[in-house]
């Protein structure tokens, strides 16, 4: 199958006149070499596939995206793996990573992408210490050897304290992440990695209230190119929440843009979807815009029905609120706000801005804030 695959490869070259000179300076090697890899007889890096494809199908995404995935099915190559599974992870094909993280059952980095791929799915909403501890249990029980897998599990190790809000530990740790990505020989996973660093920094940026560093940050995502589709759906999510209070129509644009992205990527990725609706909801309630909800996430239905006048909206808004509570054992700062919303109730808002100092998101203290002084 491999060697078929060489062969449609080869004559889509021909067809768009590439010659294998060209793909030499590309692949900064001999056309001779060339030759052996198009014969199976040397390797194919992903890489350089990757570069290939990229010139040979320019203007062409869905051809574009079945090759990849095709190559990434069919390559043997130990070395290819983890930027096997990062290219599928950064392009929404989370089922197909999932079975192949499994076939290539790599001790360094199969267990890796699947902890990533179970927190990407949600599986620790609700157990925020449940990353670090999984974290640290793979980093105490995995001899890393390989640079790729030593930045991956940093990594991961940024992962987990961003999910317990430890933004000023984030910090302390990017830049010594940064240097060992740096590091890397392969221009493929680095870049994907520095994507990822960076987005993690835009994210502790907008939660410490430093908008334009937020900003900056995002658009360098976005300028990175069209190939990282998740970090670049986040970083257009995290243009619209900057632009949220002050200047609606920006904003609003901005999370379309997200969703936009994110259909075109994976029709599928329900949890992410349902976070981009959210937040596009939440944009449009706080400037009392009822329209073009989508509703689909509850805490985002109490909103609507708080902002709504009448007691058949309040009993709406506080009862899914209630079943909440009973589920979870408490209730987060937004849905805190939303009841104080509900209730008219300044206690309430201001016990919901503590919450969101507390857990250090000084951005939506501060945003919060300003919206509950409107009241």
């Amino acid at each position: 199958m491999y060697t078929k695959f060489l062969c449609r490869l080869e004559a889509d070259l021909k067809k768009k006149r590439i010659k294998k000179k060209d793909i030499s300076i590309l692949f900064e090697c001999t056309p001779a070499n060339v030759t052996l890899i198009f014969k199976g007889k040397a390797a194919f890096h992903f890489s350089n596939f990757y570069k290939l494809a990229e010139l040979l199908y320019e203007g062409e995404p869905d051809i574009f995206n079945r090759v990849m995935r095709e190559f990434c099915i069919l390559s043997d190559r130990p070395d290819n793996e983890p930027m096997i599974l990062e290219y599928l992870m950064n392009n929404g094909y989370f089922e197909l990573a999932e079975e192949l993280a499994y076939k290539f059952d790599n001790p360094e980095f199969s267990p890796l992408y699947l902890l990533l791929m179970q927190r990407n799915r949600g599986a620790f909403v609700n157990k925020k210490q449940e990353m670090y501890r999984r974290t640290e249990q793979i980093k105490l029980n995995t001899n890393f050897t390989k640079e790729t897998s030593k930045v991956m599990m940093e990594i991961l190790t940024l992962y987990s304290f961003y999910d317990l809000n430890a933004w000023n530990v984030m910090l302390d740790l990017v830049d010594d992440v940064t240097e060992l990505v740096l590091q890397l020989e392969d221009s493929y996973f680095k870049h994907s990695m520095l994507i990822r660093v960076w987005e993690m920094k835009s994210t502790v940026f907008m939660a410490r209230n430093e908008k334009e560093k937020a900003r900056e940050m995002a658009w360098t995502i976005i300028n990175s190119g069209n190939i990282y589709h998740f970090p670049i759906i986040s970083a257009y999510a995290l243009l619209a929440q900057l632009h949220a209070e002050h200047d609606y129509e920006q904003s609003i644009q901005y999370i379309k843009k997200s969703l936009s992205l994110l259909e075109v990527v994976n029709k599928d990725f329900t949890i992410k979807r349902v976070q981009l609706e959210a937040t596009h909801d939440f944009i449009r309630l706080i400037h009392n815009d009822f329209n073009e909800l989508f509703l689909s996430d509850r805490a985002e239905v109490c909103h609507y029905h708080a902002r709504l006048e009448g007691k058949e909206n309040q009993d709406k808004c506080l009862s899914i609120l209630n079943e909440i509570e009973r589920k979870r054992g408490e209730l987060t700062s937004f849905q805190l706000y939303y009841k104080g919303i509900c209730l008219r109730n300044q206690a309430l808002l201001k016990v919901a801005i503590e919450g969101f100092q507390t857990g250090g998101n000084l951005f939506y203290a501060s945003l919060i804030r300003s919206l509950a002084s409107d009241l």
